[in-house]
């Protein structure tokens, strides 16, 4: 069985049992860190320590500003609770139903039951995903992960939104990373104080889907995160899609953001912005991403990568069968499923412009059972999928790399992203209720479901461990490019992607 710690950021550490908790089936556990004596609980094989501080509450003066080393605490700290969500940018409440703060800098910590100090068990650190605007660490369980992988998982929360990611010149050499240095100071905390748990600080893979994953591209080339992580998983979420922007583009979006919330004069932005109410500085018009070309984060990552100048770790990464699913809720709506032919060409040629009439040749309605769906096969297939595929050749000529699909033709949906008429398995984020006790799914996975479940879980944690995967599983290189796809029923490798997901045209319109 692999052995590997889960952790989930929100703030805890683990100790001997010392106590009955709430029956006599769950006990509490208290772990030592740097900052004081954490008690979790113990129950069904899994010790698991919730809201961990990471850093300092980042709020007033430290409201625009990298992360602070967390206060010390006198006492015990109970870590049994759930911490307070980041503030969502313009999204919501995390659909888990967790209260949401500026004050949410901490992580969960997941592990197997019998877990101690000098165990030295692998770690995964998760990064949630979400646009950068939204999600939350506490809404991954990790429970499940760490008692069948042996391991210790993290989950991290990060700031969300123009919270962190909204880039003003007078922000200095933290500009518009706010959310990518949270992560760097998480897994900071962690190479400190996971050996607590049972961890090794040696032995950490980083997992990230969506945001989550391209967060991760850019702590691969940050010099901020050299030796930190020694493996990478990115679900859905490759270097080479365009997640980040310079840091000259990026100010000027975030000058006309302060701007329009009356922070119009340089000499005092950073007292006016630091001083407006979070409500309306978390609703201002924009989209906020992270930034390259600052000390943080020097050159874009796809750039870096390229260029061998990166943290050079093995990767496990991937996309779902029909990424594009989720996309067309977002871009059509509910009534996507009622697409007319018309209303799909003209989709097309809003969001493509002068390539439309190219990608209406290669994606015609009349190939598809409903438009809706053609417009998803262009979303996932010049999006996630394709680019997933590039950037696996691109990094198999410096690092051992392995892809998979998911594709299982069940699963659930997420909460709300129903759309009446289409089918919506294997969309984007189907594959985090077989790794998590996700609180965002509509439904539990079946037992059917459940065994791909666990198969993935199992993957998961073999590369946590080794950095490699055996059968099924086959490395790509520059010889051959294997996707191992799964699936209920049973995994299977196939060597068609590209000619599935139409990548040969795709290259050719970008």
């Amino acid at each position: 069985m692999v052995a590997a710690i889960v952790i989930v950021v929100s703030g805890l550490t683990a100790a001997p049992a010392t106590g009955a908790v709430g029956g006599s089936s769950s006990k509490s556990r208290v772990v030592h860190v740097e900052q004081g004596n954490l008690r979790g609980v113990q129950a069904n094989g899994v010790q698991s320590f919730r809201g961990i501080p990471f850093a300092a509450p980042p709020v007033g003066e430290l409201r625009f500003a990298a992360p602070s080393e967390p206060a010390k605490w006198r006492g015990v700290r109970d870590a049994t609770t759930a911490s307070p969500a980041c503030l969502q940018g313009g999204m919501g409440d995390v659909s888990s139903g967790q209260v949401t703060s500026e004050d949410c800098l901490y992580l969960d910590v997941y592990g197997p039951g019998r877990a101690a100090p000098g165990h030295r068990l692998p770690v995964i650190v998760w990064i949630h995903g979400g646009g950068f605007g939204g999600g939350s660490g506490g809404e991954f369980d990790g429970s499940e992960l760490a008692r069948l992988t042996q391991s210790v998982v993290v989950s991290v929360n990060y700031r969300l939104g123009a919270l962190g990611f909204l880039a003003v010149e007078q922000m200095g050499e933290a500009v518009g990373n706010f959310g990518i240095l949270d992560q760097a100071a998480a897994l900071t905390w962690v190479s400190r104080n996971i050996s607590a748990f049972g961890g090794d600080p040696g032995s950490v893979t980083l997992d990230g889907q969506s945001a989550g994953a391209m967060s991760i591209c850019s702590l691969l080339v940050s010099p901020l995160t050299e030796g930190l992580f020694d493996r990478a998983i990115l679900q859905s979420g490759p270097c080479t899609f365009p997640a980040s922007s310079a840091a000259s583009t990026a100010v000027v979006r975030g000058g006309a953001a302060a701007a329009s919330l009356g922070c119009t004069s340089p000499a005092d932005r950073m007292d006016c912005l630091r001083g407006l109410d979070v409500g309306a500085l978390m609703r201002v018009n924009g989209r906020f991403t992270p930034v390259h070309g600052v000390p943080a984060v020097p050159t874009s990552p796809l750039e870096a990568i390229a260029a061998g100048d990166w943290h050079k770790v093995p990767l496990l990464l991937g996309s779902t069968r029909y990424e594009g699913k989720q996309g067309i809720y977002f871009s059509v709506g509910p009534d996507a499923g009622s697409m007319t032919v018309e209303q799909y060409e003209a989709k097309v040629r809003q969001f493509h412009g002068p390539r439309a009439d190219a990608i209406l040749a290669q994606y015609p309605a009349s190939d598809f059972e409903k438009p809706a769906y053609a417009l998803a096969a262009i979303d996932t297939d010049s999006g996630f999928g394709c680019r997933s595929y590039e950037f696996a050749e691109l990094a198999a000529t410096q690092v051992p790399v392995y892809e998979y699909e998911f594709d299982d033709p069940t699963s659930p949906t997420n909460q709300g992203m129903s759309i009446a008429g289409l089918d919506m398995a294997s969309a984007h984020s189907a594959d985090l209720a077989y790794l998590f006790a996700y609180s965002d799914v509509e439904r539990p996975l079946t037992a059917t479901e459940n065994e791909l479940a666990t198969r993935m879980k199992l993957y998961w944690g073999e590369f946590a461990e080794t950095g490699t995967l055996g059968s099924p599983w086959a490395p790509v290189t520059s010889l051959d490019h294997p996707v191992l796809r799964l699936q209920s029923g049973g995994d299977e490798v196939f060597r068609t992607f590209a000619d599935d997901h139409n990548c040969g045209f795709w290259a050719t319109q970008r």
